[in-house]
């Protein structure tokens, strides 16, 4: 692994020969590591080439890798940390290149060589709000089992095309074709395991609710709405499809939306649930588990808005291993029913300065930043 911060280290030029596992974190570096390599033009075919290369530049930077990466043919992972990046289309003739991590760059431009590469898995980005495929489509792609996170375009009519596909995020969803599209596409894709879905309104997700996979892989579903959409009035009847969820599925998120009690009626007929996650989202007239979930280990209620009202009937969750209410900004009141729960669940509170338990713990109000109280406390 290779560390600098200055241009032109003399170092850097004697120990290229050597390196297999580059991290780079300067501003200009990465030309002179490329004109090295570029003079040495027979370590390209040799073992010791390069394989894995990331790239780290701090702060408001912008980044153009040149047009000669693509010569690093034995190349299998690339990641950047930048404000700004550029990768040239030359990586098209990395013919090994497995993995893509760009994450860590903030406005991030792909090249549409880029799906032509046969042998890539993993393309992983923050937000990639433009997907240009080349003429071929996915079609190049029978290895791609992890796309994330790519903004809704044209490109989803081909997204059928990737059959080995396990992990997909897709956000800014907001037209009934696009709908329409990715409910073509789902039930296609065998191998799906995680879903991430975005939509600028909830409402516009209802009629995909029913069209998702229902094969026994998959098991992970996010649902949110953009953040430009969030203060608007949803229909609060939309989360009574996720009753038609598969029954395999094990870990859901519900982020950025409204949560009413309708929601969690239809939550109750997921049987499977194993981790449930409610994040950033408001709670409205207040929510009641009744119902059994008997298989669910993790309730998570993290930043949620404004005031929230949330009551835990005494046999909801026969299972429950973990409550943890994290960030609850609003004044909030938790009721728990019966003390069976809190004997084998451990209870994490974090970030939670108006919280007030109204039954169910012993101390009935709790205010401070954190505590953790273990199980059987």
């Amino acid at each position: 692994m290779l560390k600098k911060e200055r241009k032109g280290d003399e170092r850097v030029k004697n120990w290229v020969m050597e390196v297999r596992d580059v991290v780079f974190q300067a501003e200009d570096v990465m030309d002179t590591i490329i004109e090295q390599i570029e003079k040495r033009r027979k370590l390209l075919l040799g073992r010791r080439s390069p394989r894995i290369i990331r790239l780290l530049k701090r702060g408001d930077l912008k980044l153009a890798i040149p047009e000669e990466i693509g010569g690093l043919i034995h190349l299998r992972y690339l990641k950047v940390i930048c404000d700004e990046c550029r990768l040239p289309s030359s990586v098209e003739n990395l013919s090994n290149l497995q993995t893509v991590d760009v994450r860590g760059v903030t406005h991030c431009r792909l090249p549409k060589s880029l799906w032509k590469i046969q042998t890539l898995a993993r393309v992983l980005c923050r937000r990639l709000d433009h997907l240009i495929l080349p003429s071929s489509g996915f079609g190049c792609l029978k290895m791609l089992q992890v796309l994330e996170t790519v903004g809704a375009g044209g490109w989803m009519r081909q997204l059928k095309e990737l059959s080995s596909l396990r992990k997909l995020a897709i956000t800014d969803i907001s037209e009934e074709e696009q709908v329409d599209t990715l409910c073509e596409s789902l039930c296609k894709l065998d191998h799906i395991t995680s879903l991430l879905l975005e939509f600028d309104r909830l409402p516009t997700a209802a009629t995909l609710f029913s069209s998702l996979p229902s094969h026994r892989n998959f098991r992970k579903l996010t649902l949110s709405c953009s953040r430009y959409a969030y203060e608007e009035v949803l229909t609060l009847g939309s989360y009574t499809c996720l009753s038609g969820l598969s029954q395999n599925l094990t870990n859901l998120s519900l982020r950025s939306t409204v949560v009413a009690q309708e929601t969690v009626t239809a939550l109750e007929r997921l049987q499977g649930l194993v981790v449930l996650q409610i994040r950033q989202c408001r709670i409205v007239g207040g929510i009641y588990f009744r119902g059994v979930f008997p298989r669910l280990q993790h309730l998570r209620l993290v930043d949620l808005r404004g005031q929230s009202k949330v009551r835990i009937g005494s046999g909801a969750f026969p299972r429950l291993q973990h409550l943890q209410l994290v960030g609850l900004s609003g004044p909030s009141y938790i009721g728990i029913e019966g003390e069976e729960m809190m004997k084998r669940a451990e209870l994490t509170i974090d970030r939670c300065n108006h919280l007030a338990f109204t039954d169910g713990l012993p101390d009935g109000h709790i205010h401070m930043p954190s505590i953790h109280i273990p199980s059987r406390w």
